[in-house]
């Protein structure tokens, strides 16, 4: 399908200002105090009855909240789980479980009355471990820990996965169905490496679809748990190099793709969601979609669905443009709306890329308020959407039932298998809303990236799942009204996360380039195109200019202009002897000169250089032919070494 590649039409929302962002969040919801009260009311009495029945409140909600991120424990379990299956012998894979597991005290606080069999075998099985390693015959059980550490984080994945395959999760999910829940099946496995694993996990995705369409075919309408059900996709795992530099041929080969995924499910009267990824791939998620919805194979469909992440600052913008393009087609489109499961890695990136802002809410109250926002533009549009709500946080469910209103019919709630089944085993005793099993499917292999989320999720201390298994707490401080919390404190910003350039407490960051924005690509290549390039560069000028610092870098640029990006300048013996000549002269004045006006000079070349920054780029890339992102690495070493030097030097070499 041969269509124009059409990105760009949301990366402005980005970089907004977060206090703006939640305040258009707020303006949505129309949040009065009747209706804060009323939510919290209900929040509170459903938490009150959940705690009732601690048993239901889940093994792994226990877990989580015996061993969150915030102790020894957990962090030691998180590091084990995200790294063991990555181990490759061994020796190092003894090594690592001998260094996690006698790192903290896994049987202190097991006494704790009521304390979960699954939270106390759990508990003594690691105590155990740790006293065999500190024993005098350590060695002889190092092969034995190292079976059973695997095994138990396969059987703590267990409680996870709904089934290795899609044949065992239908299976398991028998129990599930008898209590009239719904299906969505996640299929395990993302970031493919290779054209064979991406081609591996076509097969597994088509293989599914077929699977769940005879179930549907050998077993009455009535009688099957698969009626309503849909399976999840990620794209990443349909292609190696699913990333904004290789769009112009991920985007045509994924959209064939699930083009077929789309037409098997719709045969089957099953659903298909395009699952959620890293903000810099929801560009071109989208623009797959988009092609979908106008395919005209899938006309007469409602099963086309995208997850939508809250915590984006450009959530409630992506719903407003889901509405704008789907003017023209007369079907409803399926948005599972999320808060976000890729938060920590989203702070991190942006602050090594040295971007201007965080794409996502730097609070997580913050989320809370774009989650109910999304919500209710949703809910209020269920002629456009079927909303699918998934959520663990009771004051969250409650609250979009209540703006949901009198009609409750529309949409559906969901949660993953192994959480959240306390909440809506109460919840459905009271309102007729469908509620889905986000279930994942997958080997032990594949689970890895997807246990690490959950346990960075729902182990933070600030989670509801953490929180709601911990009877310590008080009930009234589980449940807070983000809204009213936000506006009593007038709190927008988190106020220990500073933005990108001030993560240095004594010297700035460097600014780089968001390289996965079209318009940002664009301007950089044209700048490049119409500034540097050219036959007749002056490299004994550039010299001149750089050891006065006087004037900018483009003064040097000439009149004539060379449209060929790759046209490599001639810079032979005199140019290189001019530079050294001129290093030479001005080694004398430059070791004569005092510390600060040493670091002033270089502050201002660093500020020099983020200025000229894609001037510079250019220079690069015709010396050494190198690509945008190694350009831009490159130039931003250069300015973080001025300024790092600078500061040191001051700090190191004080005049006597």
């Amino acid at each position: 399908m041969e269509q124009d590649i059409n990105l760009n039409r949301l990366s402005t929302h980005l970089s907004r200002d977060e206090k703006q962002c939640v305040k258009d969040c707020i303006a949505i919801l129309d949040w009065s105090e009747q209706r804060s009260k009323r939510i919290m009311d209900k929040t509170h009495s459903m938490i009150s009855a959940m705690r009732k029945h601690k048993r239901k409140i889940g093994e792994l909600d226990s877990f989580m909240q015996e061993y969150g991120l915030n102790t020894d424990e957990g962090l030691a379990l998180m590091t084990l789980a995200e790294a063991l299956l990555r181990v490759p012998d061994s020796q190092t894979a003894n090594m690592l479980i001998r260094d996690k597991v006698t790192s903290a005290d896994w049987w202190e606080g097991q006494g704790k009355k009521g304390s979960d069999w699954f939270v106390k075998a759990a508990g003594l099985g690691l105590s155990l471990s740790k006293m065999t390693f500190q024993s005098l015959l350590s060695r002889l059980g190092e092969p034995v820990i190292r079976q059973a550490t695997y095994q138990a984080m396969k059987i703590l994945g267990h409680q996870f996965v709904l089934g290795r395959s899609i044949q065992e999760a239908i299976k398991r999910g028998e129990v599930d169905h008898k209590k009239g829940y719904r299906f969505s099946f996640d299929m395990l496995g993302e970031g493919a490496r290779t054209l064979d694993d991406a081609q591996s996990y076509l097969k597994a995705y088509h293989h599914a679809l077929d699977y769940m369409s005879q179930h549907n075919k050998t077993v009455s309408a009535k009688d099957s748990h698969l009626r309503h059900a849909g399976i999840s996709i990620k794209l990443s795992a349909l292609y190696p190099r699913y990333e904004y530099a290789k769009h112009h041929t991920c985007i045509p080969d994924l959209y064939d793709k699930m083009l077929s995924l789309c037409i098997k499910a719709k045969q089957a009267r099953l659903n298909l969601t395009m699952d959620a990824e890293e903000v810099d791939r929801l560009e071109l998620s989208l623009d797959i979609f988009e092609r979908l919805l106008k395919s005209p194979q899938l006309d007469d469909w409602n099963g086309l669905g995208l997850a939508v992440q809250a915590y984006q600052k450009r959530a409630l913008p992506l719903i407003d443009h889901l509405i704008d393009i789907n003017q023209n087609q007369k079907r409803r489109i399926q948005v599972r709306l999320v808060k976000g499961a890729y938060w920590d890695t989203e702070i991190k990136h942006a602050q090594v890329e040295g971007f201007k802002d965080y794409a996502v809410y730097s609070r997580k109250i913050n989320t809370d308020i774009s989650f109910l926002a999304c919500a209710k533009r949703l809910l209020d549009r269920r002629d456009v959407f079927y909303p699918m709500i998934a959520t663990h946080n009771a004051h969250s469910a409650l609250a979009c039932l209540d703006i949901a209103g009198e009609n409750q019919d529309g949409f559906e709630f969901q949660r993953l298998h192994g959480m959240g089944e306390a909440l809506y085993d109460n919840l459905r005793k009271d309102v007729n809303v469908p509620v889905s099993i986000y279930a994942p499917v997958g080997t032990h292999k594949d689970l890895l990236p997807y246990l690490v989320r959950r346990l960075l999720e729902n182990g933070a201390n600030s989670s509801f799942v953490n929180k709601i298994a911990d009877y310590s707490i008080d009930v009234s401080e589980v449940i807070k009204d983000p809204v009213q919390l936000t506006l009593s404190q007038n709190q927008y910003r988190h106020k220990c996360i500073a933005l990108p350039e001030n993560i240095f407490s004594n010297r700035l960051n460097s600014t780089g380039l968001d390289l996965a924005d079209d318009e940002t690509v664009k301007g950089i290549t044209h700048q490049i195109k119409n500034n540097i390039y050219s036959k007749n560069f002056d490299f004994q000028n550039f010299i001149h200019v750089q050891s006065k610092q006087s004037k900018s870098l483009s003064s040097i640029n000439p009149a004539n202009h060379e449209d060929n990006i790759g046209n490599i300048p001639i810079i032979d013996e005199q140019d290189i002897s001019y530079a050294f000549d001129q290093a030479y002269k001005a080694w004398p004045k430059w070791s004569a000169q005092d510390i600060q006006t040493r670091a002033k000079i270089c502050e201002n070349i660093a500020d020099l250089y983020q200025t000229h920054m894609v001037d510079i780029i250019g220079l690069i890339m015709r010396e050494a032919g190198r690509t945008y992102h190694d350009c831009v690495l490159e130039v931003r070493e250069a300015i973080d070494f001025c300024r790092y030097y600078a500061n040191q030097s001051q700090a190191m070499f004080q005049p006597l």
